[in-house]
């Protein structure tokens, strides 16, 4: 599951270098609004798309853990902003996330690449070909 880039208008500098979801998947059980606010509606649209492949898949395990052991979940862009057009130096930014992509890609091929957004869409059909 990839997605363009991590979003907020804040930086977190407690984040930086960690990853924070090595445990949980981000978008199962996170409280991504704060205070107990519940769920985002991404994080209900992307347990929707697990929840229906967990079905297909491993009907015998939990969403929890289907979603920490099935399925890898990234940011095609790992730089935080508000939305795509807020990139700082976007040409350069586009250039470092293919770099990375194709690195990652040399030691691991994966089976599926499911994208919500443009941008990843477009730079996995690159990557790997239209699947």
């Amino acid at each position: 599951m990839l997605g363009l880039n991590p979003a907020g208008e804040v930086d977190y500098p407690h984040h930086r270098g960690l990853f924070r979801y090595e445990n949980e998947n981000a978008y199962v059980g996170v409280d991504w609004k704060g205070a107990g606010a519940g769920e985002s509606k991404l994080q209900q649209q992307v347990r929707g798309v697990f929840e229906n492949l967990r079905c297909r898949l491993r009907p015998n395990c939990t969403p929890e853990q289907f979603a920490i052991t099935e399925v890898v979940t990234a940011n095609y862009i790992p730089f935080r902003s508000p939305n795509e057009a807020s990139l700082h130096n976007p040409d350069a930014t586009a250039a470092f996330a293919l770099g990375l992509w194709t690195r990652i890609f040399q030691a691991w091929r994966p089976e599926f690449v499911v994208c919500y957004g443009k941008t990843p869409r477009l730079a996995m059909e690159q990557l790997l070909g239209s699947m």
